[in-house]
């Protein structure tokens, strides 16, 4: 299959990989869309440190079930699937306290393990969350980066005629804006460099 593999600091091609086969209680996704993440460009520039390269970078995966590995039989083939890249032991304090993210022996999809910038990816099966019809792949890639903005809201409390500060216009910029104005913010004041940025933030509600 074809992927996008970083190779070192500032170096990337699309090159043929094997085509990964999923082991027990594992999912085969085709991938349909991922974002490209801050994280991503940071491993491509070598600022942000992998275990390993050559590494296929990609976290936020949408697409469509290709096959299960023994014993995942939830997944249904040709299901639309949001995939979360973060998988957790389910053994340690962080996730027998209900915070998987904080997992002490976590991995990811993308940085520990061959990501979603290919044509296929594989996940654990409680890792791929089936997809609504109407929204799609396309919306499905963002569910991810969607999330970290819902868990940023619900740790700060915006509430009904609050005034709330957004600091940068990017994509999470405009998730929380977005996020802000529907909980009944009063107002929300979207700080961004480049005018682009800003007129688009306006247009979400800043």
């Amino acid at each position: 299959m074809r992927a996008l593999v970083v190779e070192g600091p500032g170096s990337c091609e699309v090159r043929e990989v094997c085509r990964p086969v999923p082991r027990a209680g594992e999912v085969l996704v085709r991938v349909a869309h991922c974002g490209v993440c801050g994280t991503d460009l940071r491993i491509l520039a070598g600022t942000f440190r992998v275990p390993a390269l050559p590494l296929v970078i990609g976290h936020e995966i949408a697409g469509t079930v290709a096959e299960g590995g023994p014993g995942a039989a939830r997944a249904r083939p040709g299901e639309p699937v949001a995939v979360d890249g973060i998988t957790s032991c389910d053994a340690c304090h962080a996730c027998r306290s209900a915070s998987p993210a904080l997992c002490e022996h976590a991995s990811e999809l993308g940085i520990d393990e061959p990501g979603g910038l290919a044509e296929y990816v594989v996940a654990p099966e409680r890792n791929v969350h089936p997809l609504p019809a109407p929204m799609g792949t396309a919306a499905g890639a963002l569910v991810e980066p969607f999330a970290c903005a819902i868990r940023g809201q619900d740790r700060i409390g915006v509430d009904l005629a609050d005034v709330v500060a957004v600091v940068g216009g990017g994509g999470q910029g405009l998730m929380h804006t977005v996020l802000a104005r529907l909980r009944g913010a009063a107002r929300v004041i979207v700080s961004a460099r480049h005018e682009p940025r800003r007129a688009r933030a306006a247009e979400m509600g800043a």
